[in-house]
């Protein structure tokens, strides 16, 4: 399957370190562990008051298009 994600998305995603470019096609397994690394992401990006900081809502825009398929 392939995410259709933009620059600034990809470039958040290279920071998680993902072994695999999530710009290409990735497989079913290749999901998970993105959603998983997402989810983590967006935990790790709240503020003190738990709202998402610019990084986590770069997060929470994948994750919204991770939840679409």
């Amino acid at each position: 399957m392939r995410i259709r994600f933009d620059d600034i998305e990809l470039s958040a995603l290279k920071n998680l370190g993902l072994p695999f470019d999530a710009a290409r096609d990735i497989s079913e397994e290749e999901y998970f562990i993105l959603y998983e690394k997402v989810a983590d992401a967006i935990i790790d990006e709240l503020d003190e008051n738990y709202d998402p900081t610019s990084k986590g809502k770069i997060y929470e825009r994948i994750m919204d298009k991770l939840s679409q398929l």
